[in-house]
């Protein structure tokens, strides 16, 4: 694909595409992106701030790790949750003291990540909306307008269904840990190095403990860095 194509198909501007490695997967329309109707990244203000987001929790044990993570280094995340994977409620009374004080904010990753854009308007809502009742279900937690669509897949479709339910403000990434597939933690690291920055929202998962091996490793470049972490709540003000 040429450049001038790649332009057209992100439906992005010159000046956004200088930055880089913005990592957009597959399927965005470029109306989409041309609307604003979707999210890759974050206001800038006069602190440096950045969105940590966290998909999936196949593993219980990574999730866990992510959890202690936030608090122990008072790190703030928002976490894309699959709702018909077990290690969420494993970890129910945690999850609930982060999102009560805060340091944590849930978004819906669908029921069990479904690529949304081979489903039908009512596939897409089913797959939205059972997610959103069994977090509020329970953590008493309103979730919208926040989603992710699994492996970063959308269309005009979807942005319209989920925005029948409620769901608002698909959101992608500006920066990726590149942690879905086999790495090591010096990969990631090195991912760190060139994502953590200003303004970015960038992408991590919780299925296995390769990051989490080393998490002060990456606490110390955000300190380092004279960063802040934000939920996507604080980061929009919603």
């Amino acid at each position: 694909m040429s450049e001038f194509d790649r332009r057209a198909f992100l439906g992005l501007s010159a000046a956004a595409l200088v930055l880089p490695e913005l990592i957009l997967p597959a399927g965005v329309v470029d109306s989409a992106f041309a609307a604003n109707q979707v999210v890759y990244s974050i206001p800038k203000t006069k602190t440096k701030r950045f969105a940590w987001t966290v998909d999936d929790g196949f593993s219980s044990t990574a999730l866990g790790n992510y959890l202690k993570f936030a608090h122990v280094f008072d790190l703030k995340f928002t976490f894309f949750m699959p709702s018909a994977y077990a290690p969420w409620y494993q970890h129910k009374s945690q999850i609930k003291d982060l999102l009560q004080r805060g340091q944590i904010q849930i978004g819906n990753h669908t029921h069990n990540h479904a690529d949304l854009t081979r489903l039908n308007t009512a596939g897409i809502k089913k797959q939205l909306t059972e997610c959103h009742n069994r977090i509020e279900d329970t953590w008493s937690y309103n979730a919208k307008p926040y989603f992710r669509p699994p492996f970063g897949r959308i269309n005009q479709k979807v942005i319209e269904a989920a925005a029948e339910v409620g769901y608002t403000t698909p959101v992608l990434w500006y920066g990726t840990l590149a942690d879905s597939g086999p790495t090591s933690f010096y990969g990631i690291f090195s991912k760190a190095q060139k994502y953590f920055q200003d303004g970015r929202l960038i992408i991590d998962h919780a299925n296995n403990t390769i990051a989490s091996s080393q998490f002060w490793r990456l606490a110390q470049l955000v300190e380092k860095r004279n960063l802040q972490t934000v939920t996507l709540r604080e980061a929009f003000g919603r």
